[in-house]
């Protein structure tokens, strides 16, 4: 399986972009798609970017026939993310971090 790279590029440069990973658990052979990461530029945030970023990934996910794991690692407007999440995909556990530096999961 390839690295699989989404990107919306405008007139004024990156609009936004999601990068996904094949991977394994530790405790599985089977397969995933995995997303490291979606960004989409401040100025593009109340556009339909994330959205479409989101649809590019499930279509990654089907022609694989892979599934698709995606989450929300973040302390900025992490309701904002995860209810755009929630909209989009059944719910499947939670993260929790212990001694990580504010400044590391600050970014937007």
């Amino acid at each position: 399986f390839p690295v699989t790279i989404g990107i919306f590029e405008g007139d004024e440069g990156l609009e936004g972009m999601i990068c996904l990973i094949p991977d394994q658990l530790w405790y599985s052979t089977e397969w995933f798609l995995n997303e490291v990461f979606n960004f989409v530029h401040p100025d593009y945030r109340r556009s339909t970017r994330a959205k479409s970023l989101i649809a590019f990934a499930k279509r990654m996910s089907d022609e694989m026939s892979i599934p698709l794991i995606l989450g929300v690692v973040s302390n900025y407007r992490t309701e904002a993310k995860v209810k755009l999440y929630e909209r989009q995909f059944p719910k499947a556990g939670a993260f929790f971090i212990h001694n990580a530096t504010a400044r590391a999961l600050s970014h937007g």
